[in-house]
């Protein structure tokens, strides 16, 4: 028996159910995950991340029943979260109950826009950060982080020794959180870095510590994953 989204969020710890709903939007996530934005007949928005290559190929509009899912409680979004006995079945085009669906079930409602223009909801679309401009080396082979960090030696020699590696991952988290310590101050003399807001001044200033003139360096590291880790 298919739940209605609208009360999902009542099943407390019972939270495996099945779903009978119609598929408003699919984003790519990368190459290997979608993530659908779905409505059932109460009308009310989730999301769901599934895999690509294990549910095959989907439509924008389709009436689908999700069979073994879960509610992520701990997300601020409507999110499902799947399980791996989580199965897609289909419909025929003139089965009553997707003629039924397709004319109950409202696209995008005023509600919807505004939850999604929220500036403390997870954005739907992926933020390209970066882009291999070279055309040399948009031709490199492609690399998962387990291949540079836990089977390094199993790379082919002459692409060891370029130390040149094409990789594509998501950021989890950005350090630091606060852009203006980007820039940070470096001691010259016991390379410590430190952030400019301890600095006297903005030119010629000078470490606390060794007295030297303070150079200045970009610092941020990046939390990623990829399907692989």
């Amino acid at each position: 028996m298919s739940k209605p989204l609208g009360k999902l969020k009542e099943l407390g710890d019972a939270r495996e159910v099945d779903l009978l709903v119609k598929i408003l939007k699919i984003f790519e996530k990368d190459e290997y995950d979608l993530e659908l934005r779905i409505k059932d007949t109460s009308n009310e928005m989730w999301f769901i991340v599934i895999p690509k290559l294990k549910f095959g190929a989907l439509r924008e509009g389709e009436i689908v029943r999700i069979r073994s899912v879960e509610v992520n409680l701990t997300s601020k979004r409507n999110v499902i979260s799947i399980k791996p006995s989580t199965n897609i079945l289909r419909f025929t085009h003139k089965n009553a109950i997707v003629m039924e669906m397709k004319q109950s079930i409202e696209s995008e409602t005023a509600a919807d826009k505004m939850m999604l223009d929220d500036a403390n909801e997870v954005i739907m679309s992926p933020v390209i950060y970066t882009e291999i401009q070279t055309q040399a080396w948009q031709k490199m082979p492609l690399y998962k982080l387990d291949d540079l960090f836990l089977n390094y030696d199993e790379i082919p020699l002459e692409e060891r020794k370029k130390n040149q590696f094409r990789v594509r991952f998501y950021a989890l988290r950005v350090d630091p959180q606060d852009p203006r310590e980007v820039v940070q101050a470096l001691d010259p003399d016991s390379m410590e870095t430190f952030s400019c807001q301890d600095l006297e001044e903005a030119e010629g200033a000078k470490c606390k510590n060794s007295g030297k003139k303070a150079e200045f360096i970009y610092r941020m590291q990046l939390l990623v994953k990829d399907q692989a880790s």
